[in-house]
This record gives structure tokens, C-alpha cells and sequence, in this order.
């Protein structure tokens, strides 16, 4: 402001008016820039005082009373989450809407949702800037960006960042995330300029996977510090519906192993619509909404009848599978270990010490000591558990009478993910006799190499073990891959996997090709024992191919090609005439001998504080 105006003075003391003329216009233009100063200062509440609350374990801090004001108009800018929160019955506007009405009926908030599928942060400047002039219809029917931003808004909240992510053209670089916040406080400034609101909020984007250690997540996770950052900066206000996601999804894993908080890894269901709806409450300073929210739908979120028995695995090291360097292949005799906590009912400790857990022929199972527990909500059991996963399915029986359950582990994938682009991709679709030309098809077709070569079609490759999980797309089936949980792909990468499959007698079987996610553009070869099955032939539901095992061993090899957005599919094997493949067993490089013979279960039970005791 001083630099300002000691310059605007210093202009008029060069000009030439008559004395009074020249300090009327002074003081005119001087008032002008002083009210445009203190309209951008006023534009935002100054912050609010906070206090601290633990949310997934963090020690964050929430207004300590809200922002919000009982007739304010509140615009919400987004991507396609943000229109499902408005065009979804139970979606999280209307649920922040009820939140407000349940604490009082004073509140007479209107809501707006400018939300729109695809939408980016970079997307959304130039709808902003198109809105000027022209009108611009999103997800949500008959909602003018342009006649909502020319109007006044007190409150306006932000949600991007999803898009962002999933769009395979950005990178997972802190330049990337650099450019992405420039670029997102551009916007905001645009959007202030326009409405004046009172109060900005930023909401961190939500769960791209449901496991929050996916490439994917991690990146969004630097994103989520960039908007702290900026927040902070401003004088906005950091919405924490990213962490509202996770403990809800936590919470929920304690009573279903299949829990979710999205219909498709992406978009949320009703619990991750609550979430988002509590997470922005809460950071408004609306604890008061966001608790009779729970109250009035936790029955719905969680399940009117909770199961007693719950758990999560890992493999450890925790996901994303480990990568496997040439000189550490993971062979048919690699042994697997997985960390698993067992959620169990009550809050007596000594009702655990009757918990039992069978393993396999050829595994351990290794109860630890001290139990890590969630005492607010339900006790919980750790266990390691040792074995190779060579089943399509390998289950471990555990009883807590008079409860019953079985936690169930994936057979693994051995994969290669490179970036591939060149001429075999026209005008983004692939083009398959030109990619059947390309090398790597002859290198790994029958089951070869996959592990050892340092290159993919002259392209540094990446190897993988990969085990699939309900945290990620393909809801736990032996055959779903989804290479969100493997590495930051971006755009025209390819993978090749192998498996190997042996079976008893020779079988006819079909392979279920299915592509997964609600967004995707990839396409599959596969082979089995070296035959090609389908070549760059573009996934659709409901397809299959039809193929023999043959006694022995055999080679199943899929090649993945992938140009836009999700990359996501399954490959499931079935048994005909009512063949469960059940002894089928699955390797990840070609052995040279049968597999061994089945050896007596273990059983760890509750009193096992160590290596588990077999009985």
C-alpha cells in the first residue's frame, strides 16, 4: 500500500493540472486504491482460532468455532466427484446440507456445485476464463458456472487434484506438483476476483486406490501438502476430507475386510461421500454438524449388523509389492511374508487368547505379542504369516468361538511395466500388427526372461511381484491387476506378466479378460504355453478366451498395452463342468520339478507370542 501510493503521488506531482484540480484527483484516485486494498484484505475472514483434535492418529488443528454464517451462499468447484456430491441422492453436498439443518433450522446455506468429470486444475482455468463471457453447463443440469461466479459468494470451496493425478501426462515429479499449485492459487485468485467470497477453503483431493501407499496416493499426498502450504500462505483453509477418507476406510476394514469407501477406486460411495461431507464440516469448524452426521448415519456407513470377525493383510514389505531386481527374482521357492491384523469383538484381552489360525500345508503362521488395538473400536490380533503363495487362492481358517472366518491371499503376478511409445499407437489407439512387430513379444511369449532383462523394447524396464487386494481395483479376484498399485504410469507405457500354472491333469479352461475401472484404454495379448490368444484386442466386459491346461506346467503371459487415464484389468481363470482348479498351483518362474507334496497345517493360537505353535 506505501509503495503504491508514494508512487501514484509521485505521478501527480508531474502533472501539469492547476493545484487544487491536481490534489482533487489525487485524493480520488488515492480512495480508490485504498478501498481496493482493503476490499482484497477483507475478502477473507481473518483465521480463526483453532484446536486440536487427533484424526488418524494426527494431532491437527480445526477452527475452534465455525466459519460459516446461517444464510451463506457456498460454491463448490470441482471434478466429477464434486458434481456426484449434488447429482447423487445421499451425495456429500446434500449430506453437509442435512449436517447443518440436523445441528440447527436456522440454517438456511444455499450450495452450489460446479463440479465436472475430467476436470483438472488446468482444465478449470479455462472454464473459468470461457465463464466470463459465455455460458459453461458442467456435470450438475441446468448450473451456469457463469451466472454462479458472477454472483457474490461467501464461501467458496475447492476440490481438485483427482484428475490431476489420473491423467497419465503429468508426472510424479516436485516440479509437476510445482507448476500444479502455481497453476491451482491462479485459479483461486480468478474465482476470489469475481464472487469476493468470505471465506476460501482448499479441500484435499481424496483416495485414488484405497490403499494409501499406492504410487498414485503417494503423489496425491504431495499434492495435499501443497494445498497446506498454500492455505497457510493465503490465509485459506485446508479442508481435511483426504484424512476424513482414510479413517473412515480404516474404521471400516476393522468389521469387513471388503470394506469401501468407492464404487469403482475412484468415486465414493455412500461411506466416502460421508466422509468428504464430515471432512469438510469438521474444517469449517462445523464439529457440531459433523457429529450428528455419524449419529444419524453411522448404522449406514458401517452396516446395521457388524461382523465379529474382521482383518487386513499386507505383504511385508508393506504394498506396493516390492520391486524385484534382476539378482532377486521372486522364483517358485520364495518364500512371501504378510502382516495381518485380525480385528476381533469386545474389549476383553482375554478373549483373544482362545483365537486360533490354521495355515496352509507349508506355511507358518507367527501370532506377535503386544496386540496393537483400536480401543474405541474393536480389539485386534497380529500375525506373521510365512509360506509360499502358490494357490489361486491360499486361505487360513481362524476361529474365535464361537466365530468363524477365513482370510484369503492372492496368487502372484510377475510384471515389467516400461513406457512404450512409437509407431504402433495412431492417433492413440494401437495399432496391433505393428505392435506384434516389436521385440519383447518374441523375448517373453512363452514365459522366458521375465525377470532378467534390463530392457523392454530398448526402454529401461521396471520387474514386480504383484498380489492383488481388495484396496485395489479388481475387488480382490486372483486375477485382477491394477497398475495404479504397481507404479506412476503415465502416458503409452506397457507390462508384460507371466505366470506359471501346474496342473494335475490336462483341463479345458477359460480366461475372463475384463477391464476394470470406470475410464480405461488399454489393450491385451495373451498367450498360454506360447499361443496367442487374442492380440491388442481392446477390453470389454463380458469377453473370454477358451484354452487347455495341459498336465504339467504351463506358461500364462498377458501383454498390457495402455494410452490413456485407468489402467486396470483381469485375467481370471475358470474351470469347465464344474472344475474348481483347486489343485492348481501357481509359480512365478518355470520350475523344473512338480510341486512338492501338501505337509501338516500350522496353528498359531491366542497364547503364541513368538514363532507360533503347531498342533
Amino acid at each position: 500500500m506505501t509503495c503504491r501510493s508514494f508512487s501514484i503521488l509521485a505521478a501527480f506531482r508531474a502533472m501539469r493540472f492547476p493545484s487544487p484540480l491536481r490534489l482533487a484527483v489525487a485524493l480520488s484516485v488515492l480512495a480508490g486504491a485504498f478501498l481496493g486494498f482493503v476490499s482484497v484484505v477483507l475478502a477473507l475472514d481473518p483465521p480463526a482460532p483453532m484446536s486440536d483434535e487427533s484424526i488418524q492418529g494426527m494431532i491437527l488443528p480445526f477452527p475452534a468455532k465455525t466459519l460459516l454464517h446461517r444464510q451463506d451462499r457456498i460454491v463448490f468447484i470441482g471434478d466429477s466427484i464434486t458434481g456426484q456430491g449434488a447429482n447423487v441422492q445421499d451425495g456429500w453436498r446434500h449430506l453437509i446440507q442435512k449436517g447443518l439443518t440436523l445441528v440447527s433450522m436456522e440454517n438456511q446455506q444455499k450450495l452450489i456445485s460446479l463440479g465436472g468429470s475430467g476436470q483438472t486444475v488446468g482444465s478449470w482455468v479455462n472454464v473459468e476464463m470461457r465463464s466470463r463471457d459465455t455460458q459453461q453447463f458442467l456435470d450438475v443440469k441446468d448450473v451456469d458456472v457463469k451466472a454462479e461466479l458472477d454472483q457474490p459468494a461467501d464461501v467458496v470451496v475447492f476440490m481438485l487434484g483427482m484428475n490431476d493425478a489420473l491423467l497419465p501426462s503429468m508426472a510424479d515429479t516436485d516440479e509437476a506438483a510445482d507448476k500444479w499449485i502455481e497453476t491451482y492459487s491462479e485459479l483461486i485468485r480468478s474465482v476470489r476476483s469475481r464472487c469476493n467470497p468470505r471465506v476460501v477453503a482448499i479441500a484435499t483431493p481424496t483416495l485414488c486406490t484405497e490403499d494409501t501407499d499406492t504410487p498414485k496416493n503417494l503423489f496425491l499426498n504431495r499434492l495435499s501438502d501443497k494445498i497446506e502450504e498454500l492455505a497457510k500462505k493465503e490465509g485459506y483453509y485446508a479442508l481435511q476430507t483426504r484424512l476424513f477418507m482414510e479413517d473412515v476406510l480404516n474404521t471400516g476394514r476393522t468389521y469387513r475386510p471388503d470394506f469401501h469407501v468407492t464404487t469403482d477406486y475412484v468415486h465414493p460411495n455412500f461411506a466416502g461421500h460421508y466422509a468428504i461431507a464430515a471432512g469438510i464440516l469438521r474444517s469449517l469448524g462445523e464439529k457440531s454438524a459433523q457429529k450428528a452426521l455419524l449419529k444419524e448415519y453411522e448404522a449406514q456407513i458401517y452396516g446395521k449388523e457388524k461382523p465379529p470377525l474382521s482383518y487386513t493383510a499386507a505383504r511385508w514389505p508393506n504394498t506396493p509389492a516390492p520391486e524385484a531386481e534382476p539378482t532377486n527374482v521372486p522364483v517358485y521357492n520364495m518364500k512371501q511374508v504378510y502382516f495381518v491384523k485380525l480385528w476381533t469383538p469386545g474389549s476383553n484381552a482375554n478373549a483373544n487368547k482362545q483365537l486360533t489360525m490354521e495355515g496352509p500345508s507349508g506355511w507358518q503362521v507367527q501370532r506377535q505379542g503386544t496386540p496393537g488395538t483400536r480401543t474405541d473400536i474393536r480389539d485386534s490380533a497380529n500375525y506373521n504369516l510365512i509360506g509360499i503363495p502358490d494357490r489361486l487362492v491360499t486361505e487360513f481358517p481362524v476361529k474365535l468361538p464361537p466365530y468363524e472366518t477365513k482370510i484369503r491371499i492372492q496368487a502372484p503376478w510377475l510384471i515389467g511395466v516400461a513406457q512404450n511409445p512409437g509407431p504402433h499407437w495412431v492417433e492413440g489407439k494401437l495399432d496391433p500388427a505393428k505392435a506384434a512387430a516389436q521385440p519383447s513379444d518374441t523375448e517373453f511369449s512363452d514365459g522366458k526372461g521375465f525377470g532378467t532383462k534390463p530392457a523392454m523394447n530398448g526402454r529401461p524396464v521396471k520387474w514386480f511381484s504383484y498380489i492383488a487386494s481388495s484396496y485395489w481395483d479388481g475387488n480382490n479376484s486372483p486375477g485382477s491387476i491394477d497398475m495404479a498399485a504397481v507404479t506412476f504410469y503415465q502416458t503409452f507405457y506397457t507390462a508384460y506378466g507371466v505366470r506359471w500354472l501346474y496342473s494335475d491333469v490336462d483341463r479345458p479352461v477359460e480366461v475372463l479378460t475384463s477391464p476394470l475401472g470406470f475410464v480405461n484404454n488399454n489393450y491385451l495379448t495373451l498367450w498360454v504355453n506360447g499361443e496367442k490368444l487374442c492380440a491388442g484386442v481392446q477390453l470389454k466386459k463380458g469377453d473370454k478366451v477358451t484354452t487347455t491346461l495341459k498336465k504339467g506346467w504351463n506358461s500364462m503371459v498377458f501383454r498390457s498395452d495402455h494410452s490413456t487415464w485407468q489402467w486396470a484389468f483381469a485375467l481370471d481363470i475358470r474351470g469347465l463342468n464344474g472344475d474348481e482348479l483347486k489343485d492348481v498351483r501357481v509359480s512365478l518362474k518355470e520350475p523344473d520339478a512338480p510341486p512338492a507334496s501338501p505337509t501338516a497345517p500350522s496353528v498359531a493360537s491366542g497364547d503364541s507370542t513368538g514363532a507360533g505353535s503347531a498342533k
